[in-house]
């Protein structure tokens, strides 16, 4: 048996086994199911554009890591698509029961330190939509309400506020 040899040996299979660890451990988003989200904002039946949505999922016994937030603004007709905040910009949101919170002017401090993107995100002569500049029409102050994502997505998550 020789003895110099075994310390290679073994750190070769303590890296290889690490490596697979991390490999396996280290995901972002935990191995959680992302499904598509999407809908439309509407204030007595207008589109409320630049508003941001949030789907916050509600912990389920007592598990305090039920899914990453899930944020989208909506387009000029009130359109959104969800994007999941797991480090891997995964899009929907994790299946369940989220608490959804919509704002729009009257918040207008935190909306605009959200951003649609940094202008590099963009082709040449366009830039992000500026965020500051309030919607339309107002957007009344709402509590949270709560939103059931199926476990297949949803294209009809429509608010009408």
């Amino acid at each position: 048996m020789n003895f110099n040899s075994q310390p290679n040996e073994f750190r070769g299979l303590f890296t290889a086994l690490a490596a697979c660890i991390l490999f396996i451990g280290c995901g972002s988003d935990g191995g959680m199911k992302f499904v598509p989200v999407s809908g439309t904002v509407t204030v007595d039946g207008q589109p409320a554009a630049n508003v941001m949505v949030r789907f916050k999922p509600v912990p389920v016994d007592g598990d305090i890591n039920s899914g990453p937030v899930s944020i989208a603004f909506t387009d000029e007709s009130g359109k959104y698509s969800l994007q999941a905040d797991s480090g891997q910009h995964s899009h929907g949101a994790v299946p369940g029961t989220h608490r959804v919170l919509i704002l729009g002017k009257e918040s207008l401090g935190v909306v605009s330190s959200w951003s649609k993107g940094s202008p590099e995100d963009y082709p040449p002569g366009e830039a992000p939509p500026d965020i500051r500049t309030p919607p339309v029409i107002e957007v009344p102050m709402t509590d949270p309400v709560e939103f059931i994502v199926p476990d297949t997505g949803t294209s009809d998550a429509n608010f009408d506020l």
